[in-house]
């Protein structure tokens, strides 16, 4: 029976006792009558919908509870904006009740301009209800309703988070029906850890244990294959909440895995491995290039949270050292900064001498003047050549620590001098200067000014100026 053949209220009784004989029942003749007059009206009678619904609540008697439950989703859900979202909330309170428990007036109220339409859209398709409540969830005002809606529903809250790990993997696309749904749909796009964080937050409206999320937290840094920053997302969610050496252990492994599986494919590794001197002998071993090196260091780090042992941060340098060509590899002298000026790096001063020696120059002056062994680098600079300040890192070592006061006797200082002023600020020169006047060497202080001013000034004024500055 087409909408067109049902006629109107007049006849529809009518048609629906003749329903029997084409084989129709009467609830189906009622129905498609129902749905002609709701969406369509009647005549040139113009009726405003909640007219059209209480004429059409008369005859849902006839409609059998699949027929009416049917018609009455499809106007609550209807993508026809001109039905009033507070027409389609009395309908659906008051005939999809086994749906909406304890969704009262005072939810309603609250959220008729937000979450209500989307739970009414999990009527239809149950499977997105979690993902609704995990959004009421986040939401600051929301979230204390949620404990009332899952109990209300016989649900536990730890649903809640097999669904946030089910988004976690997935590749968080939003499904059509919720699409619309700005409430709703920015969970997909939101960052994990405030989620994650959100769920684990003690709170008199707490829905599961902070254990569970943990748990399933783990379950996900177990996991092989992530996609694309799934695993720092999971880290960054549970560092919040991990506090015993326990847990700070368990962190360091999930964070070091990564890294392993990176550079050293097919190295076994549990999480008993990490801190040990055979997982670091295994990956020292197997370095074969100056990113490994630096992997390495990453993975030292990481293991600092819970103490550095000396004999590995030699062990590192020690593979620098030998690395193909290793005084013309670029990374080399800033991986040897970076390591021994780290604050977790603690060698003795024999440790730094004997460590410099594993070194072809410059690196080896590289090495003394990285650390804070400041006593060895007297000693040091006076075996530099004009060929070794052609390493970039040992210059920068050279200026950042002052000793270039100490070779303006040297045939090194012409070279020093043009690193001091060269693309320098007028402060970084003027700082300079003041430096070497402080040491006595006042001629070159000045020298370095107009150095840099007869690149920099055009007339003399402005020379004289500086010069008067400085003095």
């Amino acid at each position: 029976v087409s909408t067109q053949s049902t006629g109107n209220d007049g006849n529809v009784h009518v048609i629906s006792k003749m329903g029997d004989n084409f084989a129709l029942s009467k609830s189906a003749v009622f129905a498609t009558y129902c749905r002609k007059f709701f969406f369509h009206g009647e005549g040139r009678t113009v009726l405003s919908y909640t007219d059209r619904w209480n004429k059409v609540k008369d005859m849902l008697q006839f409609l059998s509870p699949e027929d009416k439950e049917g018609l009455v989703t499809e106007i609550c859900l209807s993508p026809d904006d001109r039905i009033p979202l507070d027409l389609r909330a009395l309908i659906s309170k008051d005939e999809l009740q086994t749906f909406l428990t304890n969704f009262g007036q005072d939810m309603f109220e609250k959220y008729k301009s937000t979450f209500f339409q989307s739970y009414l859209i999990c009527f239809k398709e149950p499977e997105l209800l979690d993902i609704v409540l995990v959004a009421m969830l986040l939401d600051q005002h929301a979230s204390k309703d949620v404990g009332v809606l899952l109990e209300s529903r016989g649900m536990s809250g730890e649903r809640l988070i097999d669904t946030c790990i089910q988004l976690l993997l997935s590749d968080r696309t939003i499904p059509d029906s919720l699409s619309n749904q700005e409430e709703v749909s920015h969970i997909f796009k939101a960052p994990l850890r405030d989620l994650f964080s959100c769920l684990m937050t003690s709170s008199p409206h707490s829905v599961t244990s902070q254990q569970y999320v943990i748990e399933q937290l783990k379950g996900v840094c177990n996991e092989s294959n992530l996609r694309d920053g799934v695993l720092e997302e999971t880290i960054s969610a549970l560092e919040d909440h991990l506090s015993n050496e326990d847990d700070t252990e368990m962190l360091v492994y999930f964070k070091t895995k990564p890294l392993v599986e990176l550079y050293w494919p097919g190295q076994p590794l549990q999480p008993t491995s990490i801190l040990t001197d055979k997982l670091f002998g295994d990956l020292r071993d197997a370095v074969s290039s100056i990113e490994q090196c630096s992997a390495l260091w990453d993975i030292l780090l990481l293991w600092a949270q819970l103490g550095l042992q000396n004999n590995w941060v030699v062990g590192i340098l020690d593979a620098i050292s030998k690395l193909p060509n290793v005084d013309d590899l670029p990374g080399a002298g800033p991986l040897i900064v970076s390591i021994l000026q780290s604050p977790e790096t603690k060698l003795s001063q024999d440790t730094i001498l004997e460590v410099s020696q594993l070194f072809p120059a410059p690196l080896s002056y590289v090495v003394v003047l990285a650390s804070q062994h400041t006593d060895l680098y007297y000693e040091m600079i006076l075996d530099l050549t004009v060929l070794d300040l052609q390493n970039a890192t040992l210059l920068s070592l050279i200026l950042d620590r002052d000793l270039y006061v100490y070779l303006v006797s040297s045939e090194l200082y012409p070279t020093l001098a043009r690193a001091l002023t060269e693309g320098r600020s007028l402060d970084y020169v003027r700082a300079a200067a003041g430096k070497l006047r402080e040491a006595g060497c006042t001629l070159e202080a000045v020298s370095l000014l107009a150095s840099f001013t007869k690149s920099n000034y055009s007339t003399f004024s402005a020379y004289l100026s500086l010069s008067n500055a400085f003095s």
